[in-house]
């Protein structure tokens, strides 16, 4: 069952993202919606779903950033 708490944060952090993309309350609104999205998505993810992601991040600095800084050390 879901916990309306959660969703009412979530509901706020993307109301914020809104209202500071739109340019109303910039300073404000930066002050706590990127941090809202943060705490609320390390509070629900799984231990299952971190071992998943490890290994993809993993696989994703092994096959892109790697040879990016090899691409980037041989033209600089």
């Amino acid at each position: 069952m879901r916990d309306q708490y959660w969703d009412i944060v979530k509901a706020i952090g993307i109301i914020s993202i809104i209202l500071g993309h739109a340019g109303i309350l910039v300073r404000e609104v930066n002050w706590y919606h990127i941090s809202i999205f943060f705490f609320v998505s390390g509070f629900f993810i799984s231990e299952e779903k971190c071992l998943k992601y490890s290994s993809f991040l993993e696989k994703k600095i092994k096959g892109l950033y790697f040879p990016f800084c090899i691409t980037n050390i041989t033209f600089f």
